[in-house]
C-alpha cells in the first residue's frame, strides 16, 4: 500500500489579491495613488475642483475559483484606466502596461501568488469625446495561485 499526499489548497480572492499587489506598486502609485477599485465607484474620485481624477478598475473575466485553486490555470483580469483626457487615461495604461511587462518571478501575496509570464490579450481606446471620461481598457492573463493550507 502506497501513501497518498493531498495537498489542500485555500480558495484565493483573486481580485483582492490582486488590488493589494497593484496598490503597492510604485509605476502605479505615481499615477492613480490608491484609486484602484473593483468596478466603477458609485462617486468617481474627483479633485476640490470637481475635476476627474485618473483610477483603475479591475474585475476577473474568468472563473475566479477555476484560476484560484486548479494549478496551471491564468486568470484573465479587464482593467478599465481613466482619466478626463485621453492622455490621462494613456498615461494609467502605460504604467499598467509597464509593469505588466516587466513581472518577474513569484510574489506572495496574502493567500494568493502572483506569478510572472503576464500576457497582454486586448489594449484598446474606448474614450468617448463627448463626455469627459477618458478609457483605455486592458485585458491582461497571468498566472496566479492559491497558498497551501497550513
Amino acid at each position: 500500500m502506497t501513501d497518498t499526499i493531498v495537498a489542500a489548497f485555500v480558495a484565493v480572492d483573486v481580485e483582492g489579491v490582486l488590488r493589494a499587489w497593484l496598490r503597492q506598486q510604485p509605476i502605479l502609485a505615481d499615477v492613480v495613488e490608491q484609486r484602484i477599485y473593483f468596478a466603477a465607484p458609485a462617486k468617481l474620485p474627483t479633485d476640490a475642483d470637481g475635476k476627474l481624477l485618473q483610477h483603475l478598475t479591475l474585475h476577473l473575466v474568468n472563473n475566479p475559483q477555476l484560476a484560484s485553486v486548479v494549478p496551471g490555470t491564468n486568470a484573465l483580469v479587464q482593467f478599465d484606466c481613466y482619466g478626463r483626457t485621453k492622455e490621462e487615461a494613456a498615461a494609467v495604461s502605460v504604467a499598467l502596461l509597464t509593469l505588466a511587462l516587466n513581472v518577474r518571478g513569484r510574489v506572495r501575496i496574502g493567500d494568493g501568488v502572483i506569478c510572472g509570464d503576464w500576457r497582454v490579450v486586448r489594449h484598446q481606446d474606448f474614450t468617448d469625446t463627448s463626455s469627459n471620461r477618458a478609457r483605455y481598457s486592458l485585458d491582461i492573463e497571468f498566472p496566479i495561485l492559491a497558498g497551501m493550507a497550513g
